[in-house]
């Protein structure tokens, strides 16, 4: 035991982690560094950055302009072998700016991110694939706003600063308007709105940059009149509308937007599903007009229509005590009888009822939609520790559907489930009926037996 726990102690000094390398001292990991970054420009200029940032933030804002202004002007294709090491430099950049010329110098911060965000935008413009870029783009934003608040420049010339940027085509540039919108202020607001409508106001690119500055004024009449009156009557854009009016106190009017909106039923259905943001909009509508019952009976048709969990607590809240349990009982009978068996499922496990979704799957097995494994292993993983008969009974039809399809592109994964049945059917003492393992196995071998590709990947 005394040399168990020796070399176990042995081993751990050698573990590679941030306490043991200090016991190395500050010369031998210097010279380490040196050797670990020849011929590697990427750490290099990271180290470069490191040693500025105990200099000044004017030394780091030298070495980060020259650097983004670079990657800003460059014009050559970025393959995929070289984007993380491109999106390692960029997040490089940003991590410094913040930590060093943000909290010291907001001016010259400003100045930095203007140029990270053109820097990230030249790179997505030309990489094969990203890593990350746009998600620092978009992260820039917020530190963009507060440094602009904290610099205080002219309203107008930040606006102008702003425009350059969202007149790049795909920008993504969302979150700079609504983070801008303090520092710019009524002046500024009003000049980058006259400057994209001479621009750009007819497009659906330049419509939506004009509705960003819309919410930014708080200005719900001209949100909606940014929007065609084709566009008003879709679900979507009239949830997006009633929102807005919400939040003004007009309840009326944002109901009369919703109602002009087409549609089939009273969830306006697209696409056989219903539009959630258009119901969750209209009961909204509904509460603060104290139409209470009408609201709860579009809390009943999201569940109806597509057994929305949400919506259904939202529909129970208004039942006292031992009336809520039996109206959930009244609801997942609904559910089970007039449903999908596989839709039923999923949101018995979502509620969840595990015990109810076990018993659902043991009694309609058969009829689960294998092909829907997107749906059906989720299921399975929730269902696998106490009811593993049940978990064991999803993964079958996903196995059974795979099979039967020839899906050749899904013949590992069902492999994998036929392994998890295998781990399975130790905790099954009774199958209820149902072929144990190795009867299901041998019943796969006699129909499949020439599925080749499928067997060779079976555990």
């Amino acid at each position: 035991m005394v040399a168990k726990a020796a070399s176990k102690k042995r081993t751990s000094k050698r573990t590679l982690n941030a306490e043991n390398l200090k016991t190395l001292g500050a010369p031998r990991l210097a010279r380490l560094l040196m050797d670990l970054t020849a011929g590697d420009a990427n750490a290099k200029r990271r180290l470069r950055l490191e040693l500025a940032a105990t200099v000044s933030p004017d030394a780091v804002a030298k070495l980060a302009r020259s650097r983004l202004k670079s990657l800003a002007r460059a014009e050559t294709r970025i393959s995929w072998k070289r984007m993380p090491e491109v999106y390692a430099d960029l997040k490089a950049h940003f991590e410094a700016i913040m930590r060093t010329v943000g909290k010291e110098d907001p001016t010259l911060a400003l100045e930095l991110l203007w140029l990270l965000i053109a820097a990230a935008i030249s790179i997505r413009d030309r990489a094969a694939y990203d890593p990350g870029v746009y998600q620092i783009q978009q992260a820039a934003a917020k530190p963009l706003g507060e440094a602009a608040s904290a610099a205080k420049p002219d309203p107008e010339a930040l606006a102008e600063d702003a425009l350059r940027v969202l007149l790049i085509e795909g920008i993504g540039g969302e979150p700079i308007v609504p983070a801008l919108a303090p520092a710019l202020g009524e002046k500024g607001l009003a000049h980058l709105k006259r400057r994209l409508r001479e621009h750009d106001s007819r497009s659906r690119s330049g419509r939506q940059k004009l509705l960003w500055i819309a919410d930014a004024e708080g200005d719900v009449d001209e949100f909606i009149r940014l929007h065609p009156p084709d566009e008003r009557t879709q679900p979507h854009y009239a949830a997006d509308i009633a929102r807005r009016l919400l939040a003004a106190g007009r309840a009326a009017e944002a109901l009369r937007t919703l109602d002009a909106a087409k549609g089939g039923t009273d969830a306006r259905s697209v696409m056989g599903r219903p539009d959630f943001g258009w119901a969750d909009a209209r009961i909204e509508s509904l509460e603060a007009l104290g139409r209470h019952d009408e609201a709860q009976e579009v809390r009943w048709s999201c569940f109806d229509l597509g057994l929305s969990a949400r919506h259904l607590r939202g529909w129970l809240k208004r039942f006292p005590g031992f009336e809520g349990m039996e109206a959930e009982e009244r609801a997942f009978d609904h559910a089970e009888r007039y449903h999908p068996e596989t839709e039923v499922v999923e949101f018995l496990v979502e509620w969840p009822d595990l015990a109810r979704a076990s018993a659902f799957v043991l009694g309609h097995a058969n009829a689960l939609d294998g092909d829907r494994h997107y749906t059906l292993l989720p299921v399975a993983e929730a269902l696998a520790a106490r009811f593993p008969l049940a978990a064991t009974l999803v993964l079958r039809s996903m196995i059974d559907a795979t099979l039967a399809k020839h899906q050749h592109q899904r013949y590992k994964a069902a492999a994998r489930h036929l392994t998890e049945c295998a781990g399975l059917a130790a905790g099954i003492a009774d199958f209820r009926g149902h072929p144990d393992h190795d009867s299901y196995v041998l019943t796969l071998c006699e129909q499949y037996r020439y599925v080749g590709s499928f067997w060779t990947r079976v555990e």
